[in-house]
């Protein structure tokens, strides 16, 4: 097991005392406070870090798979959660036979940000909300930090980037989150673009790659939309037919389901092949069997298998 800079063990002796750690699981857990990434060597090959990128890169995480790679899942935490949270969708395809030998779970980390006492003074959060923008005209109280959301597209991209090129020409990458990190992802499908002095006219080979995007409990942001339609920002993903699944607890207190589904159709708009899945009486950190068997079925489908 290697871990950059003592990641690992920091992660160990502070899990216990960051609620991201359970808050955020697709599972209600009442074990031991210690990470179960150690355990998934039955799986595949092992955890290991990713790269060293500016602020969190060394607790980017990354799944290998045990057979030649074709495929990966591209998975981004929620505010508060961390890369790990990504377990109980590799445990659920396994479970089911569904877990692709050819498979690679690259997960990042955000960066360490103030979150007040209740999470010990500092969590993993993509971008603050609040009070950084409150006092702007026009904008909600719990609109993000867009100077910060701007910042982990242009990381995000890179790191997007690099995985789309280890893949063969043939291979598949499939895009999800969960809540805040769900934000990231759809943001990504409307702004990323491959760097053009790299790849010149192969950009579109390259996207084309991705082949769809799952979020869990989230909305679109209103300024991924705005600076899509006004700053001239596009990205090279063709969203007409493009798969994209959307789950939502109808009693989620953190963002409101009506709310969630008014912004997912601008994606329709775009010609985005949405399904928008209703989870009856789940709440944000609720878990939803009925969830995870959508999640699964949706990435196994994509990757060339039938729903189970």
């Amino acid at each position: 097991w290697r871990h950059e800079d003592g990641a690992c063990d920091a992660a160990q002796r502070s899990w216990a005392s960051d609620a991201g750690g359970y808050a955020h699981s697709w599972r209600a857990r009442v074990a031991s406070p210690r990470p179960r990434w150690r355990q998934w060597s039955q799986l595949a090959e092992a955890w290991a870090a990713i790269g060293s990128d500016e602020g969190p890169g060394a607790n980017n995480w990354v799944l290998e798979p045990s057979g030649r790679h074709t495929c990966t899942v591209f998975w981004l935490h929620s505010c508060h959660g961390r890369p790990s949270n990504v377990e109980d969708m590799v445990e659920e395809l396994a479970a089911r036979g569904m877990l692709p030998v050819s498979l690679r779970v690259v997960s990042p980390c955000a960066p360490s940000r103030y979150a007040g006492p209740e999470w010990s003074g500092t969590s993993y959060q993509w971008f603050d909300y609040g009070d950084d923008n409150a006092s702007e005209e026009g904008r909600l109280l719990d609109a993000p930090n867009w100077a910060q959301l701007r910042a982990q597209r242009r990381r995000l991209s890179r790191i997007l980037e690099d995985e789309l090129e280890r893949l063969p020409r043939d291979g598949k990458l499939i895009i999800g989150g969960l809540s805040q990190g769900a934000s990231m992802a759809l943001d990504l499908l409307f702004h990323f673009r491959p760097a053009w002095h790299r790849h010149g006219w192969e950009s579109r080979a390259l996207v084309s790659k991705v082949c769809g995007v799952f979020v869990r409990r989230t909305l679109l942001q209103p300024e991924t939309k705005e600076e899509f339609l006004q700053s001239g920002s596009w990205g090279e993903m063709d969203l007409r037919g493009f798969p994209v699944l959307a789950t939502h607890g109808t009693d989620d207190e953190c963002v409101d389901i009506d709310r969630a589904r008014t912004s997912f159709c601008f994606l329709q708009e775009q010609g985005a092949a949405l399904k928008f899945q209703r989870l009856e009486g789940v709440w944000h950190n609720g878990y939803s069997q009925e969830e995870a068997n959508a999640v699964c079925d949706f990435v196994h489908t994509l990757l060339g298998g039938s729903p189970g």
